[in-house]
């Protein structure tokens, strides 16, 4: 499956594409934000077990930030490790607040138990929607 990430109101508005392996095949959008989230929290508390002495970037990997708008050693200057369970509880209810929208395959799914059928190569995209704010003229 393809996990894309976009935010509305941006002048770049995709930041990226990647491809994730979920653990089984969810039946429901509360068991896929469940799954995709364990899965990023998994990936970011190991990320924080590698330590680099030094820094540099293949210019691969410098291309490919490039083309996302971002060219920086992804320095991650909390170092605490995310409970899985709190973070995926954490994004069911941005969720269920409107803070995300969940599209597979370019169609809006609108509540946590629809019941899914996910195949091998779905685009799976979260559009986050920002907030406005500042002062009213």
């Amino acid at each position: 499956m393809y996990a894309t990430v976009k935010q509305l109101g941006k002048r770049k508005n995709h930041i990226g594409e990647k491809e994730i392996e979920l653990a089984g095949s969810p039946e429901t959008l509360r068991q896929l934000i469940m799954e995709v989230v364990t899965a990023s929290v998994k990936e970011f508390n190991h990320s924080l077990d590698k330590h680099a002495i030094f820094m540099y970037l293949t210019e691969e990997e410098l291309e490919n930030r490039a083309a996302l708008g971002k060219v920086g050693f992804k320095e991650k200057h909390n170092t605490t490790k995310e409970d899985e369970q709190k973070a995926a509880e954490r994004a069911l209810l941005a969720f269920e607040d409107g803070l995300y929208k969940v599209l597979i395959n370019k169609q809006e799914i609108e509540s946590l138990d629809a019941k899914l059928t996910v195949q091998e190569d779905d685009r799976l995209v979260f559009i986050k929607l920002t907030m406005l704010s500042g002062r009213m003229w």
